[in-house]
Parts: C-alpha cells; structure tokens; sequence
C-alpha cells in the first residue's frame, strides 16, 4: 500500500473515530442529563456555565439553540434542581444574568470516573504529543462552530 494510500485510510479511520466519539459524547450528556431529571440543552447549560460561572440568559439561548422562551423554561429546571440561580444585570435590569451554583453529586461521581480515565489515557503522551492533540481538538471545534454558524444563518 502506498503511503498516498496508508494516509487516507488514515484520515477516514480518524473521520469515523471521531464521527464515534461525538456520538458517544451526546449520549453520555443524554444518559446524564436523564438520570439527574434534565434535558439535554440543559446539560450544554451545565457545561457551558462551568466554563465561565456565568452568562446573561440570551447568550445561554444562542449557545443552545433554544428560543429565549425555551431558554427560560430550562433554567426554570436548572434553578429547580438547585444548579443555577438568576439575577439581574446590574449594567442592565432588562438581562437576567444565570449563575451556576452547584453541580449534581451523580453528575459528580460520573464526571470523576471519566476524568480519571481520561488522565490515565493522557499519561501515554508527552508533553508535544498533548500540545498536538489539544491543537487538533481546538480546531475541530472551531470547525463544528463555524458550521453550526453557517447553518443557522443559512449559509450551507
């Protein structure tokens, strides 16, 4: 086999890899979601919040993809279940800006026992080999956004 050949074969093992992990990746936020009385979108809430502790409620509609009255009604769940609270923007009564508060101990319990997985999976690389991966994972994402943006505004 040639290497022109070797290295597609790569690229679409790679492509079907990581067409798998994203599928897996939603399922687990489903079975998570699920098992703590969520919704998925809630759970890209969750996360989304983790990252930066807070966000106006539009923001949170559009990362989501929900109408901001969908938006309302998943942090009316979030709040219920004790995970976000709201308040309003000071800069401007008119936001409503939501904060994550607290974290499901199952969720807890399941994040732990992956994120030990995955740190025992990141000790078979060096340090290059991790700057590389985080690279490539960066700019994938950055690929999924760019197309997601392109297909709400219509553009593909």
């Amino acid at each position: 086999m040639s290497s022109s050949s070797n290295r597609e074969k790569t690229i679409a093992d790679l492509t079907q890899a990581m067409r798998e992990e994203f599928r897996f990746f939603i399922l687990w936020g489903g079975i998570v979601a699920e098992e703590i009385g969520l919704h998925l979108t809630d759970m890209i809430t969750v996360m989304y919040l983790r990252e930066r502790k807070s966000a106006i409620a539009g923001e949170l509609a559009e990362i989501t993809g929900l109408t901001t009255g969908a938006m309302t009604a998943s942090i009316n769940r979030l709040e219920r279940a004790g995970l976000v609270k709201r308040t309003g923007d000071a800069a401007d009564r008119r936001k409503v800006v939501v904060q994550l508060v607290g974290v499901p101990a199952r969720f807890k319990t399941l994040r732990n026992s992956a994120n030990k997985d995955f740190s025992k999976l990141f000790s078979n690389y060096n340090e290059s080999e991790l700057k590389k991966i985080l690279s490539f994972k960066q700019e994938t994402t950055a690929i999924v956004k760019k197309t997601i943006d392109a297909f709400k505004n219509k553009k593909v």
